[in-house]
């Protein structure tokens, strides 16, 4: 795994527990749906009520995943945290912190340091060399 590979692991954890809440939502939705049926005092919605409880049960142990997943996310942050920490460098920290930690894009991260964009890609580069020190120790 090279530095890059390793710094951009919290992002792709980030963007898998987007995806999880939004599938959540739909579970969710679908499941207030079917309560809504099951409250209506259809004598037919007794039989129906299992499959509801079955529903309801499936949305917790989906959030038990996300939690889960939530859990890993913090941790992982929490290391790269630590490896970026050891950059001597400040605007080099800031950069990559900004980029891997806030996942920020390059145009902002610009912006808000008042550099141009080129150069932000000249000192990133720059850190990503001077990372592979520290981050030889995480693997």
């Amino acid at each position: 795994m090279t530095p890059k590979e390793f710094l951009q692991q919290a992002y792709f954890i980030d963007r898998q527990i987007r995806l999880d809440l939004e599938k959540l939502s739909a579970m969710r939705s679908a499941l207030f749906g079917k309560g809504v049926n099951h409250v209506s005092g259809s004598t037919s919605c007794e039989r129906h009520g299992n499959g509801v409880e079955n529903a309801y049960i499936r949305v917790l142990a989906y959030e038990e995943k996300i939690n889960a997943e939530i859990d890993k996310l913090s941790r992982k942050r929490e290391e790269i945290e630590k490896v970026i920490d050891r950059i001597p460098d400040k605007t080099e920290r800031e950069i990559l912190s900004r980029r891997y930690l806030l996942f920020q894009k390059w145009d902002k991260i610009a912006e808000d340091m008042h550099y141009s964009t080129r150069r932000i890609f000249q000192i990133h580069g720059r850190a990503l060399k001077n990372i592979s020190v520290y981050f030889s120790k995480f693997q």
